[in-house]
């Protein structure tokens, strides 16, 4: 046993070690800056939620979608999809639209 732990002590290591052992501390450094980064957003979002909960009257009550400050956006759009005025805008856009492919069209073709 001491013959083999000799020979093993008197080895040389493989080529590049030193490199690989850099390149791994470096790697480990990075997830643990990132690591770090993470626990402060963690941290940041649980006061946050705390004093959202402090701000509640009744916690029971809400729902998640009540948190969200966007909560019925969607129907204004439709309603507004609906409108008169949605209908005009969008086809005087198509048309455009389609002035600009018949001009650019018009370049394209005089170019070959």
């Amino acid at each position: 046993l001491r013959r083999v732990c000799g020979s093993v002590g008197n080895e040389k290591p493989p080529n590049n070690f030193g490199a690989v052992v850099a390149a791994n501390s470096e790697k480990k450094m990075k997830i643990l800056e990132q690591m770090k980064t993470i626990r402060t957003l963690f941290n940041r979002l649980k006061k946050i939620c705390d004093k959202l909960d402090e701000v509640a009257e009744d916690p029971e009550d809400r729902t998640l979608e009540s948190w969200i400050p966007m909560k019925g956006v969607e129907n204004e759009f439709q309603n507004y999809k609906d409108s008169d005025a949605y209908r005009a805008a969008n086809e005087e856009r198509r048309e455009l639209l389609e002035v600009n492919k018949i001009e650019v069209f018009a370049e394209c073709s005089s170019l070959w």
